[in-house]
């Protein structure tokens, strides 16, 4: 996850990288292949030019509407989510050369599909979305590695921002609360 962060950091905040590809909810379009000096990512395919977007769905979803391609041709669009799993492929082999109409919402989204979505794709993350376990004692060996041990007693928390709009600036952006769990 901490690597998926460096990646996306690359990508689609820092404008001064030279891995910068677009801004959040922006495809990319790569006009050439990689080559040796693209470093971000370790597996990339030297032959395949690729596109990207980075999905940013705190706020709502996105809408990815996707041609009909050739059936000669073959195509791929791998969802992967915060914690770099693949949570949903649309292509050749797994939704057809038809085309179709994707809506990609947060794990939290709660709105209804529009009439001409033909299909709906959900990771467990909304960018980021991370849950913590900060406590005295394990919440269980399923959920330690997001597990922060705490003292014994009141403690405080702190939240560093990497990349702050001007709202963490002005005091008008909050955080999400932190929920007490029994």
């Amino acid at each position: 996850m901490v690597d998926n962060y460096r990646i996306q950091y690359a990508y689609f905040v820092d404008k001064q990288s030279p891995e910068y590809k677009a801004p959040w909810n922006e495809i990319y379009n790569m006009a050439r292949v990689f080559t040796p000096e693209d470093k971000a990512i370790q597996t990339a395919n030297s032959d395949t030019p690729y596109s990207f977007v980075g999905m940013d769905l705190w706020a709502e979803p996105l809408v990815l509407t996707v041609p009909t391609i050739d059936k000669d041709r073959y195509f791929s669009l791998q969802f992967i989510d915060w914690y770099t799993q693949n949570f949903a492929y649309a292509g050749s082999r797994t939704t057809g050369n038809d085309g179709g109409v994707f809506l990609v919402a947060g794990p939290d989204w709660k709105g209804e599909t529009s009439p001409g979505i033909t299909n709906v794709v959900r990771p467990e993350t909304a960018n980021g979305g991370l849950t913590i376990y900060i406590q005295k004692d394990s919440p269980g060996k399923d959920k330690e590695a997001n597990w922060l041990p705490a003292p014994d007693g009141p403690f405080w928390t702190a939240m560093r921002l990497y990349w702050p709009k001007p709202e963490a600036f002005d005091c008008t952006w909050k955080s999400h609360p932190l929920t007490k769990v029994h």
